[in-house]
C-alpha cells in the first residue's frame, strides 16, 4: 500500500479510539463489517472513497482537498485543536468522573465535609488537563487512595459513638484536603510542562 494509504489509515485508526468507538461499533454506524474496518485500518484493503466518507463523518471529521501550500497551515491548525489521543489513558478519565462523583455524592451525607467538594473539582481539573502515560501512576495512586477515603466515609455507621465519628470525619476531612491538594499539584505539574515546552508555531491562513 502507498505510505500516504497507511498514514490515512494510522489517523482513522487515532481518531476511531479517541471517540471511544471499538471497530465493530464503528461499523454498525457505517454499515461495514467489522473485519473490513480493522482492514482498513491495517491498510491492507484499498477503500472505496464512499467509504472513507462514511467513516470519516462518523468520527467528526470530513475528507477534503487542501492546496499542498496549505498542508503545513491545516496540520498546524489540527495540532492545536484536537487533543492527542495518545497522551491520556481514557480509564484515568473515567475515574477521575467516577471519583468527582462519588465525592458529591458523600457531600450530600456530610454536607459540613466542604474539602469533599474541593475535591471533586480537583478531580475534574486533572481529567480535563489529560495527561498523559508519565504521569498517570502518580494519577491513578491518588484516585486510589482518595476513593479508600470516600468508601470509609460512605461505610460510616450513625450508631458509633459522636466522639469516635467527629474524630473519623476530622481524619478524613485532613485527607481529603491533602489529596485535593496533590491532584492540584499534579495537574499544575504537567500543565506547566505543557507550556514551557517546545510548539511548533501556528500558522495563519494568509501565511505562506
Amino acid at each position: 500500500m502507498p505510505k500516504q494509504t497507511e498514514q490515512l489509515a494510522a489517523s482513522l485508526t487515532e481518531a476511531r479510539r479517541f471517540a471511544g468507538l471499538s471497530q465493530r461499533a464503528l461499523g454498525v454506524k457505517v454499515g461495514l463489517a467489522q473485519s473490513h474496518v480493522s482492514k482498513i485500518e491495517r491498510a491492507t484493503v484499498d477503500p472505496q472513497l464512499s467509504s472513507l466518507l462514511e467513516i470519516a463523518r462518523a468520527l467528526g471529521l470530513e475528507l477534503m482537498l487542501v492546496p499542498a501550500k496549505l498542508v503545513p497551515t491545516v496540520r498546524a491548525l489540527q495540532r492545536e485543536s484536537v487533543p492527542d489521543p495518545r497522551r491520556t489513558p481514557s480509564t484515568i478519565d473515567q475515574d477521575l468522573t467516577r471519583l468527582a462523583q462519588r465525592a458529591r455524592q458523600v457531600l450530600r451525607r456530610f454536607p459540613d465535609l466542604k474539602a469533599l467538594s474541593d475535591l471533586a473539582a480537583a478531580a475534574g481539573e486533572l481529567r480535563t488537563a489529560r495527561v498523559d502515560e508519565s504521569s498517570a501512576g502518580e494519577a491513578r495512586s491518588l484516585i486510589d487512595h482518595a476513593t479508600a477515603v470516600l468508601n470509609r466515609l460512605r461505610g460510616d455507621s450513625s450508631g458509633r459513638p459522636e466522639v469516635e465519628r467527629a474524630a473519623m470525619i476530622k481524619s478524613a476531612a485532613d485527607e481529603v484536603i491533602s489529596l485535593a491538594r496533590a491532584i492540584r499539584n499534579l495537574r499544575n505539574a504537567w500543565m506547566h510542562r505543557d507550556m514551557t515546552s517546545p510548539q511548533t508555531p501556528a500558522y495563519r491562513i494568509s501565511d505562506e
